[in-house]
């Protein structure tokens, strides 16, 4: 789900919820304009009856309302992650050899998790993969594979498992590659069993899940790649 989905239906929910809360609060006056449309009265008993689930109904709507806004007061986020195709993805890169500093023969395409402090400095950050899964075209789960396995930070060659993330200085996860002339998908985490790289063998639609964690905060992005079958051949949201 996109930010603008998630915003949309943040908006949406607060919106429903106040909508219920007007309601709950005024219920025996809308009882009563509605029954003296037809010409009678609700007993009074049952006005009290109303009144009080009203109350109850609007008390629980405003603090449904409140809560967030209360915890993001006092629990504040501390750091964004995210994915976007545009951005985070690095296509064609031409790589060398780290020894002897000769270009490599084959072209690397690179796609990243995007860490970002949204206050100050983000320290002991981490990132890791968490679950790869298949899907089927209504993105029904056919196949999953789960575990912990660590991202590392770009540059990769530096070997880099922690990080801080400083105010308008993003850093990026390196989360998958593809290398020009083989055709595979390969995540970049560390210590992942074979099967990680096989999951990846045929083209489909693929959802990888990472779990970036810092400052005791934890944020979780999910990657759907349309993988094609080629490493020049492939899209991710």
């Amino acid at each position: 789900m996109g930010n603008f989905w998630r915003v949309f239906l943040r908006v949406a929910i607060t919106i429903v919820l106040a909508v219920f809360a007007a309601l709950g609060f005024g219920a025996d006056w809308w009882v009563r304009s509605v029954m003296g449309w037809w010409g009678t009265n609700p007993p009074e008993p049952t006005v009290t009856l109303l009144r009080i689930a009203g109350a109850a109904v609007g008390v629980a709507c405003i603090c449904a309302i409140a809560i967030p806004l209360i915890w993001a007061v006092f629990h504040p986020r501390r750091f964004s992650a995210s994915f976007n195709f545009q951005r985070d993805v690095e296509a064609a890169v031409i790589q060398f050899n780290i020894r002897t500093g000769q270009q490599l023969p084959n072209r690397t395409t690179f796609a990243h998790i995007h860490v970002e402090s949204v206050r100050r400095n983000v320290t002991a950050c981490t990132g890791a993969i968490a679950a790869l899964e298949k899907l089927d075209v209504q993105d029904r789960v056919m196949e999953r594979l789960d575990g912990t396995c660590q991202l590392v930070w770009a540059p990769r060659e530096h070997v880099q498992i922690q990080q801080i993330v400083a105010p308008n200085l993003p850093q990026d996860l390196d989360l998958f590659r593809t290398v020009e002339g083989i055709n595979k998908l390969e995540v970049l985490s560390i210590g992942h069993p074979k099967s990680w790289l096989d999951f990846f063998v045929s083209p489909g639609r693929y959802r990888i899940t990472v779990v970036v964690h810092g400052g005791n905060r934890t944020e979780i992005v999910r990657v759907i790649v349309n993988w094609r079958g080629r490493w020049d051949d492939f899209d991710a949201a």
